[in-house]
């Protein structure tokens, strides 16, 4: 703190007698801090709204955030400033916890104690009252209360929907006479992905736990007697029914939306004779899988898998374009497109034909063959080449852009000239959204997906739709709490997948 201990006394000696606001006092301290990186907000600021908070005897960041927002006066004595609309830019309390977390060195921490101690010893030796509590901040506290309730209301009422797309939609093998019903048994896949077991170990489990619950052999045995057609149908229709809900919560409605098309491949390692399987590249010791092509909405706060299709064959020898035909005809039916993005897998001239046909904008990479290695030779980046030849079909542009990992070669219809400069620049941007997927990737099939090592194929099926139909479920919970923290403050959700599984294991009865 540049001023001295001596300067405090002065600034706070003025207010004797008075009812002295915590804002005014921080308003005219300086403090030397270790670190001086220009964050969104100012460092020192958020600084000093920490030591506002401590001073007002507020309880939380939260209450912290809800305050500055109500008394925007106080906040600009702080230091935080105002936007185009001559509002007072107020940080999130996400944003204030990573600061706490993250940025918040040992030593600024340590200065934060002594001021906050100074300042209390210098009040009471001058018998000053400072104003640390008001009727606004006690509203703060009911307020927060009444939140927390209201979310949890909302997340029960959120999972109770899910709960009811699971037990309705899925289609089960279940007798009327059966031993266990169809929400025993979909509580014990629940809780075999939940731990991240085979069949086998989740049943055991789940029996152990709750002292009843059929075995691995029943569970397989109902997922085998089911027509695979009736299985398809009824995960498809459930799956919509989620996407459906999304876009009435109003995620996807008049809103133009970045898709990314991919292949999921789950490894397979037994009989190669297996007519269910899609051979590909190898990769841990096989280049057998069973395999699906998904196509995600990838704009944040609602990666929802729209739809996903079984594969077969050998994708280094088919290009698939017929099913890429089909998951977008099916995507333009449910919202707008501004964007497909895929890898390189599916430069095809065939995907392209298809992709100019139903109209839609995409950026997809090129591999390095021998004509891209001369251009890379010849041009300098950022650079466009009008229509492309490549394997008879015409590629509008394809654009040598520099990316944060290098070179990037992109093929897209989008229209742009060498000039467009920005829109060049922007293009790694956009399609680095496609990264979004893999996150989706690695919920399901590590989260969310019951282990096994079974070749039958309606198996497989079974339990990556299930993980599928479980992530939607579980992005929509996060739609429906989101909309609803909307009316209060800007924030995700915070629920974590193995959360969500927990909260549905219990309410499905």
């Amino acid at each position: 703190m540049d001023k001295s201990k001596f300067g405090l006394k002065l600034v706070i000696k003025n207010y004797r007698g008075k009812k002295l606001d915590p804002a005014k006092i921080l308003n005219q301290l300086e403090f030397c801090l270790s670190i001086k990186k220009r964050l969104e907000f100012d460092y020192e600021t958020i600084f000093k709204a920490l030591l506002f908070k401590e001073l007002k005897g507020l309880k939380s960041d939260r209450s912290l955030v809800w305050y500055l927002h109500g008394n925007p006066a106080e906040a600009t004595l702080l230091g935080f400033d105002k936007d185009i609309n001559n509002n007072v830019r107020i940080p999130s309390r996400r944003a204030i916890a990573y600061f706490k977390s993250k940025l918040l060195t040992s030593q600024d921490k340590a200065l934060l104690e002594t001021t906050f101690k100074l300042i209390n010893e210098t009040i009471e030796k001058f018998n000053i009252k400072l104003d640390r509590t008001s009727v606004a901040s006690k509203l703060i506290e009911i307020k927060e209360s009444n939140f927390q309730y209201q979310k949890e209301r909302k997340l029960i009422e959120a999972v109770e929907i899910a709960k009811r797309f699971l037990s309705k939609e899925i289609k089960l093998n279940v007798k009327p006479n059966s031993k266990y019903s169809k929400a025993e048994m979909l509580n014990v896949f629940l809780h075999s992905a939940l731990e991240n077991q085979f069949t086998h170990g989740g049943a055991e489990s789940f029996r152990k736990t709750k002292g009843y619950g059929p075995v691995s052999a029943t569970l397989l045995r109902n997922i085998r007697l089911k027509d695979l057609t009736e299985l398809k149908e009824s995960f498809e229709k459930a799956i919509d029914k989620v996407l459906d809900k999304s876009i009435r919560q109003g995620r996807l409605q008049r809103k133009v939306v970045d898709v990314a098309i991919d292949y999921t491949l789950i490894h397979y390692y037994g009989d190669g004779a297996c007519p269910d399987i899609v051979r590909s590249k190898d990769d841990r010791g096989t280049n057998k899988y069973f395999g699906f092509i998904t196509l995600d909405v990838v704009d944040k706060g609602c990666r929802l898998t729209v739809k996903a299709i079984p594969i077969f064959g050998d994708l280094r020898k088919e290009p698939q374009a017929d099913l890429v035909r089909q998951l977008v005809e099916y995507a333009k039916s449910k919202f707008k497109i501004r964007y497909i993005l895929m890898d390189r897998g599916f430069a095809s001239a065939e995907t392209f034909r298809a992709l100019k046909e139903l109209k839609v904008n995409y950026i997809v990479p090129l591999p390095e063959d021998v004509r891209i290695k001369g251009l890379i030779a010849t041009l300098k980046p950022p650079f466009v080449v009008k229509d492309y030849l490549r394997g008879g079909e015409v590629i509008p542009n394809v654009v040598l852009v520099n990316g944060q990992k290098g070179l990037m070669k992109l093929a897209t219809n989008i229209k742009l000239s060498k000039d467009d400069v920005v829109l060049l620049n922007r293009l790694p941007i956009i399609y680095g959204e496609r990264w979004g997927i893999e996150t989706g990737y690695r919920v399901k099939k590590r989260q969310g997906m019951v282990k096994t090592t079974s070749n039958d194929y309606k198996v497989r099926f079974f339990y990556f739709m299930l993980s599928v139909l479980l992530y939607d479920a579980w992005i929509l919970t996060g739609i429906i709490v989101a909309v609803f923290l909307g009316k209060f403050l800007a924030e995700r959700h915070g629920t974590r997948f193995k959360s969500f599984l927990l909260a549905l294991e219990t309410a499905i009865t």
